[in-house]
């Protein structure tokens, strides 16, 4: 798999490609992800298809989560 970064805009964000988060990740593709969010503030994954669980499983890898399990549209049902 090779990642692929482009910019969103001259200020802000970059798109990531060349990932699934659905599948297991590998250690160092995750470091350059993390490094593209550390230099561009923003990371945009299009084209996923994800679980909340798979949400929040790579969510986590950035550190601790804020889960909402109350709110009728966005929370999330269950223990993640």
């Amino acid at each position: 798999m090779t990642l692929a970064f482009n910019p969103v805009s001259a200020a802000l964000g970059v798109e990531v490609g060349g990932v699934d988060l659905a599948a297991p990740m590998r250690d160092e593709t995750f470091v350059e992800i993390e490094a593209a969010f550390d230099a561009h503030g923003v990371i945009v994954f299009r084209d996923q298809t994800i679980t909340p669980a798979q949400q929040v499983a790579f969510s986590r890898k950035f550190g601790t989560v804020a889960l909402n399990h109350n709110d009728k549209d966005f929370g999330i049902e269950g223990d993640l």
